[in-house]
């Protein structure tokens, strides 16, 4: 598949068979890591200079914090500064473009979420090509998402959010991250299942998205749990559901979404993973997917992020490929209902 022009659902061009999206991104780990097996060298030294994690989002958001938390615990371990480098825009795009352009010597990575690789192929003509440029090494975080009001909104339950919309369809303007990101499909998720129709409003990341609601700029954000947590504690916003088919362990309070009965995105989540430029050495990516899950596995760091509403991946390498396809596969169908055919 050729990521760089197929757009699934535009007129005049096909559809893709499912196998050939699935296929295309199990390649990610087979033919660019493959790719690298010639370079084989020692990683002893790796790294020697500063390393740069880039992220495609602004400061603040679920992506940024994974980043900053990763980049304090690698840096540590490597003895070397891991600078975090926010390319905000295009859902990521730019970012990614960015890294693609890159030397392969594994020097800049990216802190990668949903939409650069599952969302973003559906939505665009893209500059890069994730099965040659890229080579995943591993799932960092998952992150559940919440739908959450400013503490001044009328609605405090779903049904209540549910009756207010179908009264004014349209009316109530909700915020997310950007077009086409994890939080969008989301919301597209819920509102398909209770029969209403939402005013979607694009910011450039979690954080100014969660601002907009706190501020009143939109009554309704549709944000990651840990973009949230902040301001729900100090009373600024109110979670009308989480994610998940149980209550989140480190946020027992936040009622989950499917025990107010709406089933369809109780899977869905905000992850990040870390990407590494295609022809970057075998043994660089192994040295890299090894001490990132050294880090996770840290109960200090599982810890931090439970109190931010997310838990440490637990996928490296192929398992953090085949994950991607079954991703792409989910969000395919609500791409083309949300947002190429929202009529």
């Amino acid at each position: 598949m050729n990521i760089q022009t197929f757009r699934p659902g535009v007129p005049g061009q096909p559809a893709a068979p499912a196998v050939r999206i699935v296929s295309a991104v199990l390649a990610l780990s087979t033919v660019a890591f493959a790719g690298t097996a010639s370079a084989e060298a020692t990683a002893v030294a790796y790294p020697d200079r500063p390393v740069r994690l880039v992220v495609g989002w602004a400061p603040g958001g679920v992506a940024d914090v994974a980043a900053r938390l990763l980049a304090e615990r690698l840096g540590k371990k490597w003895q070397q500064s891991v600078v975090v480098d926010n390319k905000a825009g295009a859902s990521g795009a730019i970012a990614t473009a960015a890294v693609a352009d890159a030397p392969a010597n594994g020097y800049t990575l990216q802190l990668v979420t949903a939409p650069e690789v599952t969302i973003n192929p559906f939505l665009s003509k893209l500059t890069y090509r994730l099965d040659r440029d890229f080579i995943p090494i591993t799932l960092t975080t998952l992150n559940p998402m919440v739908l959450a009001v400013n503490a001044n909104a009328p609605y405090r339950n779903a049904a209540e959010l549910i009756a207010a919309a179908k009264a004014n369809p349209r009316a109530i303007a909700y915020s997310t991250a950007g077009k086409g990101s994890s939080p969008h499909l989301f919301a597209e998720m819920v509102a398909r299942e209770a029969g209403i129709t939402l005013l979607h409003v694009p910011y450039k990341g979690g954080a100014p998205a969660s601002v907009a609601v706190v501020g009143g700029e939109v009554p309704l954000g549709a944000l990651a749990a840990s973009a949230a947590v902040p301001f729900v504690q100090s009373g600024k916003l109110h979670v009308i559901g989480i994610t998940g088919r149980q209550r989140f362990p480190g946020l027992p309070d936040w009622p989950t979404l499917a025990e107010q009965g709406l089933q369809s995105a109780a899977d869905a989540s905000v992850w990040t993973g870390v990407f590494a430029k295609a022809g970057t050495p075998a043994d660089i990516v192994r040295k890299i997917d090894r001490d990132i899950r050294e880090v996770l596995a840290e109960p200090d760091v599982a810890q931090k992020l439970a109190t931010l509403g997310g838990v440490p991946g637990t996928l490296s390498l192929g398992d953090f490929s085949a994950f991607i396809a079954a991703e792409m596969e989910r969000n395919k169908a609500v791409v083309q209902a949300a947002i190429l055919d929202p009529n």
